[in-house]
């Protein structure tokens, strides 16, 4: 049980990513609507999600496309943050899944059907203002 030291909290709302997936992850940005800036490996991924799930924060994103050959979706794990006063360190995790398909339907792929690139990020969370 964590007890009350009268450390007044807030929830991060800012978050700054680093790594092979970097960018940043604003649950609130400029007139309360969440933003997302998301790169991997330098690619801009566009039209990426957000959600508060039982895991922390989700991003979600199709990455690519292909429909005769495969489509690549990411998961990006955040923890949720509380601040006290400076920017805190965090660790998360981002899952790359690739799904593997052919013109004529999976059933003519051999082998495993997906394939997982499970990527460790990390980077600061900070609560600022949002007006």
């Amino acid at each position: 049980m964590v007890k009350d030291k009268g450390m007044n909290t807030r929830p991060a709302n800012h978050y700054v990513v680093v790594g092979t997936i970097d960018g940043i992850v604003d649950t609130s940005g400029l007139g309360g609507a969440p933003t997302v800036d998301i790169r991997i490996d330098g690619n801009p991924v566009k039209e990426a999600q957000l959600r508060d799930s039982d895991d922390g924060i989700e991003v979600t994103a199709l990455v690519d496309q292909d429909a005769d050959l495969r489509g690549m979706r990411l998961r990006l794990l955040l923890p949720r943050v509380n601040v006290v006063a400076d920017a805190v360190v965090f660790a998360g995790l981002a899952v790359l899944t690739t799904e593997l398909t052919t013109i004529g339907g999976p059933d003519l792929v051999e082998g495993p059907l997906h394939l997982y690139d499970v990527r460790p990020v990390g980077g600061t969370a900070d609560a600022v203002e949002t007006s």
